[in-house]
């Protein structure tokens, strides 16, 4: 298992609080003073709104949002202090104590929300695996990407880029959904060849040479 980390978010006018929750990281924490993301059904035109963290210091102010892709672990009694029932892998985006505010110039102030800017208030903001194309592009590429794809199949670091799990297997062949690297379908040839029908077995490390383009193996500690 691997770090584990507790939130919790308290009662306030910015949103209803979180009791204590426990989290495994799964990969690097990205932390910037807002993102952007989309809101609404996927099938329907969104709106795309700033996220910031909360704070109740000085009876309310932004402060800095983190975002990591993570494992929502159960509590002893979820029914009370609510959560998953089973672990969930996915993508936490955390504030300070007082969560998350989306902010929407549009909306009207709510019975006692008049010292907070327009918007809605929210203890965290929960991002499935499959939405992770929501986060934006310099968020994705510190968070990484879920270890499988759309199709549940192996993903790859990019060498490109570095960016973990963003490498996946299409028609065209192997491809980035970060940087946008398209890769020849035999620089993973070895990987495949040693699965011997296992899909959960490891594949090597691969150093990404640009200039002459040329795949290398290299010791994973090389690149730790």
């Amino acid at each position: 298992m691997g770090e584990t980390f507790q939130l919790y978010v308290k009662n306030t006018s910015n949103c209803q609080g979180l009791p204590l929750q426990t989290f495994e990281r799964l990969g690097q924490e990205w932390i910037g003073e807002s993102l952007r993301l989309p809101f609404g059904p996927a099938d329907e035109p969104r709106r795309v709104l700033e996220i910031v963290g909360w704070t109740d210091l000085f009876t309310g102010r932004p402060c800095v949002v983190h975002v990591a892709r993570v494992r929502w672990l159960p509590s002893v009694q979820p029914e009370i202090t609510g959560g998953p029932d089973t672990p969930q892998e996915g993508y936490l985006i955390w504030g300070g104590n007082s969560g998350v505010r989306a902010l929407d110039p549009n909306t009207e102030p709510g019975p006692g929300t008049d010292h907070l800017p327009p918007g809605w208030g929210y203890p965290i903001i929960w991002v499935a695996p499959e939405d992770v194309d929501d986060l934006p592009s310099d968020v994705r590429g510190v968070a990484g990407y879920p270890e499988r794809d759309p199709d549940g199949l192996k993903v790859f670091d990019c060498p490109s880029c570095g960016t973990g799990n963003a490498v996946i297997e299409d028609e065209a062949g192997f491809r980035c959904r970060q940087c946008g690297q398209d890769f020849p379908e035999s620089l993973f040839d070895d990987w495949r060849d040693d699965l011997e029908g296992d899909p959960t077995a490891p594949g090597p490390v691969i150093k990404w040479d640009e200039e002459c383009a040329n795949p290398a193996e290299s010791p994973s500690d090389e690149l730790s």
